[in-house]
């Protein structure tokens, strides 16, 4: 290993589960990152993630005198990222630079800079060793101007002072190869976690632009790049020998999309493992429309194909069972094409898991419910039960901003909290309702040990939202009901009244007093029990909010989804 200065890049796991977490699995920011300063740098490098080196001690890592700390890592776990900090920054004996990444850091940059010197948005794999050389710099006015030459970047200028660069960069060309030495506990780490998985990345973007999802938010600009089969091929290889992990998953926002570049994959992992005793096994992500009724579709010897170089499970975000409100997602498909591609997958002896949004739209408790047979019925052996997370740069944060919940609490925001006022369902009965789909699909019909291992997970995280589902029925009670944000259209039945909450968003100083009284109905649950209160969140901007103009896009935000408007 490299003895120059220390970098440590850190993952923290969150307090509250998500379904995500339960996999034990590292995000593959942090190990590209790592790849790259090992490649590129004299840094000594280490990578922590908690599942394979233990609790991440501050007091550890203060003791090694890094001089960069590098954190990553989703909302969950923004608060954890923040404790750390205030730790390091008590124990540092000198001067340390923290520089955040990774998905929260992309969308709310703003809440980023309560514990960040720099935040590396988007892809960071050329602004990453740029910003290092430019923080080694020892004049502070040619670090500033170093620091500003980098396209995207927000950094903390020597006076303490934010400034965001212009431009937003997108790789072209994918160049890296994992380094798992520099991954502590890694070595060996399956005959410890059996279950555990790796990433790996074939490539980035998507060619499709559904009005919810988040790609482009994380990438900051559209466009489909792939990484050469080699490169694949040695991160898989180096994993084998240095880990024996042979489970990964391909994270790709949308596989298969470069028909080309995916057969010579394909071909080049048959060509290197076929016949080994022990192979690997990928899970990939895909469009049920690359199977059946797409323009494109993938051939019986392309499945073929696929099955040999190891892909045993078929990951899809089907994301409703309602028509209607697929055409509202501009998700480009109908619920038959699942039926099809369900049976076409199984032929080829395909496994099938899916995702899927609940509360999105017109959605009713009936219709949430209704994910579960219908996933049973696709023979799905596992499902993913999320709620609509309305995410900066997207066509829903454009048309339906005002839908947001002010005050959620950042641990909570794992993809299963309920993050917006639902249409047609009260919040708190949305997010029962979510796990009480999750947990009939896993436990009805034919019961099967990998679905009931499934809704012990499910279990497991809901008991860790229960605090956040009280705080919801609260909101419900003492801010929402009497102010009329919800109306009961039927008995037992309630639906947002629209036009009030967009009323009450154009009006600043009466949507601030909104926002209070929820934010201090989650103030008991912000944080994990125990932990210290920090500082107020100040909040990321809202486009808009108190604007004659947002109350005018608002009232037109159903018939402008509905119309496919499109990305701006």
């Amino acid at each position: 290993m490299k003895k120059g200065p220390r970098v440590f890049l850190v993952e923290k796991m969150p307090t509250v589960a998500n379904l995500g977490s339960c996999i034990i699995m590292p995000r593959s920011g942090l190990m590209t990152m790592a790849a790259i300063l090992g490649e590129r740098t004299d840094y000594e490098i280490h990578l922590l993630f908690e599942p394979y080196c233990g609790r991440v001690e501050p007091q550890r890592i203060a003791a090694a005198e890094p001089r960069f700390v590098l954190l990553n890592g989703l909302t969950t776990t923004a608060v954890e990222n923040e404790i750390l900090v205030r730790e390091l920054r008590r124990l540092a004996r000198r001067p340390l630079e923290v520089i955040v990444g990774g998905e929260h850091a992309t969308m709310f940059p703003h809440a980023t800079q309560r514990y960040a010197d720099v935040i590396i948005p988007y892809e960071g794999d050329e602004a990453l060793v740029k910003v290092l050389a430019a923080l080694e710099l020892g004049e502070a006015s040619g670090r500033d101007r170093a620091l500003a030459a980098i396209p995207g970047l927000w950094y903390r200028d020597s006076a303490g002072a934010w400034h965001e660069s212009a431009g937003i960069p997108r790789r072209t060309k994918i160049d890296y190869r994992y380094d798992l030495t520099r991954f502590v506990g890694s070595k060996g780490v399956r005959s410890r976690l059996p279950l555990t998985q790796l990433p790996v990345q074939a490539s980035r973007g998507c060619t499709y632009l559904c009005s919810f999802c988040s790609w482009i938010s994380l990438f900051g600009r559209a466009g489909y790049h792939v990484r050469s089969a080699e490169d694949f091929l040695h991160d898989v290889e180096h994993a084998f020998d240095h880990t024996g992990v042979d489970r990964f998953m391909v994270v790709d926002n949308l596989f298969g999309a470069d028909r080309e570049a995916t057969q010579e994959l394909l071909e080049s992992l048959v060509r290197r493992f076929e016949g080994r005793k022990r192979q690997p096994t990928f899970t990939v992500l895909c469009r049920a429309d690359q199977f059946t009724h797409g323009e494109d579709l993938f051939s019986d010897s392309f499945l073929q194909l696929m099955r040999r170089a190891g892909i045993w499970n078929i990951s899809m975000g089907l994301e409703s069972v309602e028509d209607a409100t697929l055409q509202d997602m501009r998700k480009e498909a109908e619920t038959h094409v699942y039926v099809d591609t369900a049976e076409r997958l199984q032929r080829f002896g395909f496994k099938i898991s899916a995702s899927f949004m609940a509360g999105y739209a017109d959605d009713t408790e009936r219709s949430v419910r209704s994910i579960a047979p219908f996933a049973r019925n696709l023979g799905c052996f596992t499902i993913q039960m999320y709620c609509p997370a309305i995410t900066p740069r997207t066509s829903d944060w454009k048309q339906l901003i005002h839908r947001r919940i002010p005050g959620h609490p950042a641990r909570f925001l794992n993809g299963h909290s309920v993050a917006t006022f639902p249409q047609r369902i009260l919040p708190s009965v949305l997010q029962k309702t979510l796990f009480e789909t999750a947990d009939d699909f896993c436990r009805g019909g034919q019961r099967e040990a990998q679905k009931l291992i499934v809704a012990r997970i499910y279990r497991r995280v809901w008991n860790g939202m229960k605090p956040f589902y009280a705080a919801l029925a609260e909101i419900e009670r003492e801010v929402l009901l009497p102010e009329r944000i919800y109306r009961e259209s039927s008995p037992g039945s309630w639906e947002l009244d629209e036009d009030r909450l967009l009323t009450l968003f154009a009006d600043r100083e009466r949507y601030e007093d909104f926002a209070r009284r929820i934010e201090e109905i989650f103030d008991p649950v912000r944080y994990p029990e125990g932990v210290e209160p920090l500082l107020p969140m100040p909040r990321d901007p809202l486009p808009g909010a108190g604007s004659n103009l947002a109350a005018r896009r608002g009232q037109r935000a159903w018939s402008e989804a509905r119309g496919g408007g499109g990305m701006q």
